[in-house]
């Protein structure tokens, strides 16, 4: 039985809530992060004391049980659970990082990114709770999205691990709602052969349901029509775009590809690796392919291996691209890396005792958190930098500058440095009264001639 024969009707009030908040993998867990207003239960033990279940689909661990690991010492930390179990509880609420308080019972507000469950559908205890990690199933499962799963039975296949501060399950297999299955449309693998266009790879791959992987590599032959992130010498990686030719634009995602120090716009290619369908809904080459250089734009010849080709072409590669003059966008609707070069502009972040900066693939923006720096670089003086935030609320705190000045404007929402230096260090000043991220959307960096 598929999903849509116990979503008929909910999916429409869904379309009508709108939400922003999320348990943030990039963000820090609170050390209490319950603020439940005067809860007499001890953390983690529930109304039911009861542990229940061996984690098996016919027997699922009971939300006391998962409890029962974190307290006793058993359950992994965020991200480190290798361990598959079957786990059974109510949808109860949800998490919401940026909420006060974040453990909220009910739907206002909703996440589409995880859900809160429970022993008891009625439970009014935060300390009673384990947060389930929705991923592919967020369109039909979140609060967000579905709030009339509010109160329902579900149980899910997936690893038991730390999540959002309390036990947890991430990297679902497996979705019942009310004993109704919650299949995800899509295939779950698809024919691929070693002689693909990049249209044939991209229609191939958006018939894969949301996280597939196809079982068999794909070689996609084709044109780079666009450099989506600059190549990263710390991860020896690149994005791109290919085409079928070099008339068309933007065909088809390749993410993250091996090696690309020496790729230009124009370059013919043949890639090599798996499909994939991110959410379902960006049709890409998965992480890690490798790549050959057929022919180098201007008419140098290709090499083979993981990403350099003998030839050069026309014009000389470099990492992030030429030292550019006039003004270089980094415009992180297309760049997700926190550390990055394009067009001979660098950005390094570092943390500085805050939590690590982080890119924020939803909201498609750079988050710079308390004490955060990043230092812009290049080989020509840097004579004026302006940042666009996300919002007047998310601009930062007492942002400063190494060199140079910097003023911001909130009815913009830009900030501006001006000066004349190869090297900026922007830093977003805070204490322990003031903890303001910078959400960026945006950076121009204008270059001496």
């Amino acid at each position: 039985m598929k999903v849509s024969k116990f979503l008929a009707g909910s999916l429409f009030l869904a379309a009508l809530m709108v939400g922003f908040a999320s348990c943030k993998d990039k963000d820090k867990e609170p050390d209490d992060p319950f603020n439940n207003g005067g809860n007499n239960n001890t953390p983690g033990q529930t109304d039911d004391t009861t542990a229940k279940g061996n984690g098996t689909e016919a027997d699922p661990y009971n939300v006391q049980a998962l409890l029962d690991m974190k307290t006793d010492g058993t359950l992994p930390e965020k991200g480190a659970g290798t361990e598959k179990a079957w786990v059974e509880g109510y949808i109860v609420g949800s998490y919401n990082f940026d909420n006060d308080p974040k453990f909220v019972l009910g739907t206002d507000p909703a996440s589409k990114d995880n859900v809160l469950i429970a022993d008891d559908a009625n439970s009014t205890d935060t300390y009673a709770v384990s947060a389930l990690k929705l991923g592919n199933y967020s369109t039909f499962v979140s609060l967000l999205n579905v709030p009339a799963n509010l109160k329902k039975k579900i149980k899910v296949y997936g690893v038991v691990e730390k999540y959002c501060g309390v036990s947890g399950v991430v990297n679902l297999k497996k979705v019942y709602i009310d004993g109704i299955e919650v299949e995800l449309p899509g295939a779950t693998d698809v024919e691929v052969n070693d002689n693909m266009t990049p249209s044939e790879a991209n229609a191939a791959a958006t018939q894969l349901q949301a996280g597939a992987v196809s079982s068999n590599m794909a070689g996609v032959t084709g044109y780079v029509s666009k450099i989506a992130t600059a190549y990263s010498s710390q991860h020896d990686n690149i994005t791109i775009y290919m085409s079928d030719n070099l008339d068309t634009q933007e065909t088809f995602y390749v993410y993250r590809m091996k090696g690309g120090s020496a790729l230009k716009v124009g370059d013919k290619i043949k890639v090599t690796g798996n499909l994939t369908n991110y959410k379902g809904t960006s049709p890409q080459m998965n992480q890690g392919a490798t790549y050959v250089l057929i022919e180098a734009v201007g008419g140098g010849e290709g090499g083979s291996g993981e990403g350099e080709g003998e030839g050069e072409g026309e014009g000389s590669g470099s990492e992030g691209g030429e030292v550019a003059s006039g003004t270089v966008v980094i415009d992180y609707t297309s760049v997700t890396e926190t550390n990055t070069t394009v067009s001979g502009v660098t950005i390094e972040c570092a943390a500085n005792g805050g939590n690590a900066t982080a890119y924020n693939s939803n909201s498609q923006e750079l988050r710079l958190y308390r004490y955060n720096s990043m230092t812009i670089s290049a080989a020509k003086n840097i004579e004026k930098i302006v940042i666009t935030f996300s919002s007047a609320e998310r601009m930062g705190y007492e942002i400063s500058a190494n060199t140079g000045t910097y003023t911001s404007d909130s009815s913009t929402l830009k900030g501006t440095w001006t000066g004349s230096a190869k090297s900026v260090t922007i830093t977003n000043n805070g204490d322990s009264s003031n903890n303001i991220q910078a959400r960026i959307k945006k950076i121009e960096v204008t270059l001496a001639e």
